[in-house]
């Protein structure tokens, strides 16, 4: 067995519970779900059924492959706090819930068994991924929950802003490793599916991140969730003809989850950034939302302040 330590801190609150909703809890199964996640859409394996099998090699399954990693999480200076889960004004429902806020600090402990899925390296840089991309708990998709690795070894990547986005075109295409051509590309700041594998873009019926940019340095963490918080009501104010945002919805009794993954990552000299990821957003087959990103780009100029 081989173990590693990871060193965290929360960078946004994180509103994460177990059986006792009204707790807060650090949750291993989270961080596990957070990695399945990413994993799943940034690989671009067209054939679902090779997609799960290889998903069950690296994280295990319930049928026949056994975990070849185990996580636990362990809490540091970890205070809890109730603060409101939604910050806008105009929210009529307004809950308040237990979380552990920002600056809080906690460890990942990460086990390694015999020679099943890949290598610690692997997993290390998937939770780097990963906390780039996404959050733990309530509203992960709105900018809570996020982590920062502050000490993850001495082969740790040094992220600064000008490093991180060549670093997680890497990863993607790391986790792209059996394709003849790269999955992702940097072009101009911005992480895209690569265009010369746009010819496979209508016959993918799930989410995969179509392309991931970066926005303005944040400087207080508060009022960049409020002004997320206030953009996920204005976009709604103008519905779609047929009231299916991409953006998330919950409508007629069934429900959408946003396809615009709004995250907040600290580069290595400590600059906060939010981290917008666009994953294809598809009901079903025959019903592709925003195709063109009208929408979301949108919300993220209610967010920036400006023309995104």
């Amino acid at each position: 067995m081989n173990k590693e330590t990871l060193n965290c801190e929360l960078i946004t609150p994180m509103f994460s519970s177990g059986m006792d909703t009204k707790k807060a809890e650090l949750r291993a199964s989270e961080l596990k779900a957070l990695m399945r996640y990413v994993y799943r859409i940034s690989n671009q394996t067209l054939d679902t059924q090779k997609l799960y099998e290889e998903e069950a090699r690296l994280f295990g399954d319930a049928e026949k492959h056994a975990s070849p990693i185990r996580l636990q999480l362990v809490a540091g200076e970890l205070k809890t706090e109730r603060k409101l889960l939604l910050l806008h004004p105009k929210a009529g429902h307004k809950p308040i819930s237990e979380c552990y806020p920002e600056k809080g600090t906690y460890s990942i402990v990460l086990r390694k068994f015999l020679n099943k899925g890949e290598g610690m390296s692997f997993y290390r840089n998937l939770i780097l991924l990963s906390f780039i991309l996404g959050g733990m708990g309530k509203r992960s998709r709105r900018g809570r929950g996020c982590s920062a690795v502050v000490n993850a070894g001495e082969s740790a990547p040094d992220l600064t802003r000008e490093a991180l986005l060549p670093w997680m075109t890497e990863q993607l295409n790391l986790l792209n490793a059996t394709s003849a051509s790269p999955a992702y590309v940097l072009e101009k700041d911005i992480i895209r599916f690569h265009p010369n594998r746009y010819e496979n873009w209508s016959r993918y019926n799930r989410p995969v991140i179509e392309k991931i940019r970066l926005g303005k340095p944040i400087n207080n963490v508060n009022k960049f969730l409020l002004e997320v918080d206030l953009a996920s009501h204005k976009i709604k104010l103008s519905p779609p003809k047929n009231n299916l945002f991409a953006t998330g919805y919950a409508y007629k009794g069934s429900k959408f989850a946003s396809s615009l993954l709004i995250s907040v990552t600290r580069t290595s000299k400590g600059e906060l950034l939010p981290v917008y990821t666009f994953v294809k957003a598809v009901v079903d087959r025959n019903t592709p939302l925003d195709k063109d990103h009208t929408e979301r780009n949108e919300m993220i100029s209610f967010i920036e302040g400006g023309t995104f």
